[in-house]
C-alpha cells in the first residue's frame, strides 16, 4: 500500500463555498472582503490505495463527532461536518472515486476506534477499502495503540475486523496484508 500524506489548508466564510488558500499565497481584495469573517483550519490526510480504490483517511483538523452510538455520530457528521466532507472529497481537493474515512473514539468497550466513512455523494455506513486503508494507516503510523494485528472497528452499520499480518522492516511496522471481516449480509 503506498501512502502520501497531505496537509490541505482550507478557508471558508460562512454562507459562501470553500477556497483552497496555499501557503504564502496573498489574497485579492474581493477575496479579503470576502474573508474577513473566514475561518482558516489545517485538514490533515494520508492518501492510500486499496487494489485501486483510493482513500483519504483524515487524520487532524477534523471535528469531533459526538452521538452514544456510531449511528449518532455518523448523523452528526452529516448536520455539522459537511465543510469538511466538501472540502476533502470534492474537487479541486478531491474526486468522485475517492472514498474518505475518519477515526474516532469507540462507543464500546473491547473497540479499538470508531471509523466514519464519507465520499463526493454524502456518508455511506460502510467501505471495506477504507476500513483496510485505515486498518494499514493506524497500524504503521501508530494512531491506534493496540494489540495489531487484530483491529476492532467500529462503524455505523456494527462491528467489522481487520486482521493485519504485520512485519518489521528497518525497525518500523509495516503491513503486508489485511483481511477484513464485515457485519453479516444476506440476499432475499
Amino acid at each position: 500500500m503506498l501512502f502520501r500524506s497531505r496537509s490541505l489548508e482550507i478557508a471558508a466564510d460562512h454562507g459562501s463555498p470553500l477556497s483552497v488558500l496555499s501557503p504564502g499565497r496573498a489574497l485579492s481584495r474581493p477575496e479579503i472582503w470576502t474573508s474577513v469573517l473566514a475561518v482558516v483550519s489545517v485538514i490533515k490526510a494520508i492518501d492510500a490505495h486499496v487494489a485501486g480504490t483510493p482513500v483519504r483517511l483524515v487524520v487532524d483538523g477534523a471535528p469531533r463527532p459526538a452521538g452514544k452510538t456510531m449511528g449518532q455520530k455518523r448523523d452528526w457528521m452529516k448536520r455539522h461536518g459537511e465543510p469538511l466532507r466538501r472540502a476533502v472529497m470534492l474537487e479541486p481537493r478531491g474526486h468522485a472515486d475517492l472514498i474518505g474515512a475518519l477515526l474516532t473514539e469507540p462507543v464500546t468497550p473491547g473497540a479499538d476506534a470508531g471509523i466514519l466513512f464519507f465520499d463526493a455523494g454524502g456518508h455511506p455506513p460502510l467501505s471495506g477499502a477504507a476500513a483496510i486503508a485505515a486498518a494499514t494507516i493506524a497500524i504503521e503510523k501508530g494512531l491506534i495503540v493496540g494489540p495489531a494485528p487484530r483491529l476492532v472497528l467500529e462503524t455505523p452499520v456494527g462491528t467489522v475486523y481487520a486482521d493485519a499480518r504485520v512485519e518489521e522492516r528497518r525497525g518500523q511496522p509495516r503491513v503486508d496484508t489485511v483481511r477484513f471481516s464485515g457485519v453479516p449480509s444476506y440476499v432475499r
